[in-house]
Parts: structure tokens; sequence; C-alpha cells
């Protein structure tokens, strides 16, 4: 796909992304006819389905923003700057609060997590986040304890469900499913990939192997979500070069950061940009459909890689 449709889709709804695609097919092909004029016009405004006044600003639209960035008086394309208090701080702020969440010692609160996260700033002339940001890590009320976390620094392979659907290369339309190799402490996603429908051990194997460099000699858990896998992954991963895997890849349901989609929950929140996760089983809910398999995952690959800038 072309970088600028990306960049232009990663900014809307899913549930937009197909007549956001068509408009954008048929623009390119009216510029693509040779002395256009209007009768050009009629016919890919009659093949888009819209009039040709809608057409015409299609086309002075891509004229005036040439990279697909849309109208800018938009209210679509209007984000307000997001609170400090947030998930969006600096990443050597983002360190320093892993680093606090490990090595405050057990038990404690979090204002004293908080605390240590203060001295480590001071040590490292960083400005210090303010306590909300720290609280928000754990989800839990203001002055309740924090349990120990052991498997705080443990990469969690973690699934869930985007709130739209897919279809792929055999026809099939099925909710767009994200499994993901989280690093909880560093709120990074090592590897990634979207699937339609439920993924196969086979397939998550396949994508997973990829990462070998990365996850060798570290150990991994996999979220409740992916129980049923564990003993395929096992087997396939084996000759796949990653040799802690088949030891290290264990059911660990009872810590709320392995539930379904809490990993990815933990790193993003609610929300990958404007697509939402559903950490929990909508079986009675009709999701739109957001294009094919290769649209998806090309927008969530540039909403990611936004989240972890190199």
């Amino acid at each position: 796909m072309e970088p600028q449709l990306v960049d232009k889709l990663s900014r809307l709804r899913p549930r937009t992304w197909e007549q956001t695609i068509a408009r954008y097919d048929a623009v390119e092909e009216y510029f693509a006819i040779p002395n256009a004029g209007h009768a050009e016009v009629q016919t890919c405004a009659s093949k888009l389905g819209v009039n040709e006044r809608t057409f015409y600003r299609l086309i002075a639209d891509r004229r005036k923003h040439p990279a697909g960035r849309g109208r800018p008086n938009s209210r679509r394309q209007i984000k307000k700057a997001p609170r400090k208090s947030l998930r969006f701080v600096d990443p050597q702020v983002e360190a320093v609060i892993a680093e606090a969440m490990l090595t405050t010692p057990r038990p404690c609160r979090i204002a004293d997590i908080h605390v240590t996260v203060l001295h480590l700033c001071a040590e490292r002339c960083i400005a210090p986040p303010p306590f909300e940001t720290v609280r928000r890590r754990f989800r839990t009320p203001r002055g309740s304890r924090v349990e120990p976390r052991p498997d705080l620094d443990r990469l969690i392979l973690d699934t869930c469900k985007f709130d739209f659907s897919v279809g792929d290369t055999n026809g099939r339309n099925a909710p767009a499913v994200i499994v993901a190799l989280v690093h909880p402490s560093s709120r990074t996603v090592i590897t990634h990939e979207i699937f339609c429908g439920p993924p196969s051990a086979a397939e998550i194997g396949a994508f997973l192997s990829k990462a070998a460099p990365e996850i060798e000699g570290r150990s991994i858990t996999v979220s409740f979500a992916l129980r049923d896998e564990v003993s395929a992954l096992k087997a396939l991963l084996a000759p796949a070069g990653v040799s802690v895997l088949p030891d290290s890849y264990h059911l660990s349901g009872a810590a709320d950061i392995t539930g379904p989609g809490e990993a990815l929950l933990h790193v993003f929140g609610l929300r990958i940009g404007p697509i939402a996760i559903l950490s929990r089983s909508l079986r009675s809910a009709t999701l739109p459909t957001a294009g094919n398999l290769e649209v998806a995952r090309a927008v969530c690959a540039k909403l990611i890689d936004s989240y972890h800038p190199s």
C-alpha cells in the first residue's frame, strides 16, 4: 500500500477505511487519465457512487494535500493534546518508572514507587512525572498495596480482538485478531502480527520465529487466551532456533497481567490510535468490515511503530 494512504487510514476509525480506500483509488484513477475533464469526472463519480460536486471536492482535497492528509477542517482529524498524566510520556521517564516498579521494596504503596521515581529522575536530571502517571500503570485504587511482580521483566505472548473485521485471500471474513510479544516492563511490543480470525499455533509459531534473535534466552509467558496452543508452540519453535521457548512457555493465568489482552492493555490502554482493543469476547456484537488483511496489517504496523519510535 502507498504510504500516503496508510498515513491517512491510521487517523481514521476502521469502519471508514473501505470508503476512504475506494475514494482514494477513484481519485488516483482520475489523475491517471490524460487530459481528464468533466466527462471523466462524471464517469469516476458514477463508479464511486457519489455526485459530481463531491468528486470535485475529493480532487481539490488531493491537489491541496498530496500526502493524503485529508481536509484540515475535518473534525475527525482534530486531536487534542494528551494530558501529562496519561501514557504518552518521554521514553526515559517510562524506563525510570519501569525500574522503580522492579526495585522498590515490597510490600509497598504506589506512592512509595512514585517516591523512587522522583529520586531516580533527580539523579538523572529528568523531569519527574506526576503521581497519576505512575498510578495508571497499575490501574488500582489510590493507596492500595502493590503485590510483588517477579514476572514483570518477562516477555508475554498475548492476543485479543480489534473492533473490526477483515477479509482474507480465501474470501473469509472474520474479526481482526492481533498476536503480540510484549515486554511489559518497558511497555514495548517486540513483534506482532494481525490475523483474520483466531490464528492456529502454526501461524503463531511462523511469525514468532522471526523474532528469534531478540527473544533467545528470555523467559516468555503465554497469555491465558493462548492456553490451548502452548504444547503446539513448544514443538513448532524448538527447531526454529529459539532454544528458550520450549522450556519457558507456561500457563500463568493467575497474574492480572497475563489475562486475555491484559498485556496489550498495559502497553496501549484501551486503544491503539483509532482502533479499540476488545479484551473480552463480544459474541453478539457485529463488527464493521474494514477492508482486507493487508490494509489492517499496514495500518496497525504504522500505529504500533508510532508508539515506539526508533
